[in-house]
């Protein structure tokens, strides 16, 4: 089970067609109206299923935003959250972008955003966890 990723647009007619991803494409739809075909999805997949998902657009030309993250709640607590963070780091580091967070539900704020904080810090990628922060800096 590696990560993939690719145009949300490619995704959505390959991958969200399938029953067995009903339930994260209809999460993903609600949550995000800010979605083009131009989103990237960095996805895990287990037996058909995304069980697993985080998706960013561009903020600018130099920076990306987090606009969802999720894990199915059978595989919560394996590391997947981890494992695409560490995939959507290594993407901005190999584009020369920095990266933004979106707002989190209560559990993403206590995990996710320290968590990609550190994974930033780690691969030497710019991250800011609001947009007051990113204007403070850049």
């Amino acid at each position: 089970m590696t990560i993939k990723s690719m145009k949300y647009k490619e995704c959505v007619d390959v991958f969200f067609v399938k029953d067995e991803n009903k339930d994260i494409f209809e999460r993903l739809t609600l949550m995000t109206s800010v979605l083009d075909g131009q989103s990237i999805i960095f996805f895990k997949e287990y037996n058909n299923k995304i069980i697993g998902a985080y998706v960013i657009k561009e903020y600018n030309k130099s920076t990306f935003e987090t606009v969802f993250i999720q894990v199915d709640k059978n595989y919560r607590s394996k590391g997947i959250a981890k494992e695409l963070m560490n995939e959507v780091i290594k993407f901005c580091k190999n584009h020369n972008k920095k990266i933004i967070t979106s707002e989190f539900s209560n559990e993403g704020e206590k995990y996710i955003k320290s968590q990609m904080r550190q994974i930033a810090n780690e691969n030497e990628v710019d991250y800011y966890i609001s947009e007051e922060e990113y204007y403070w800096f850049n």
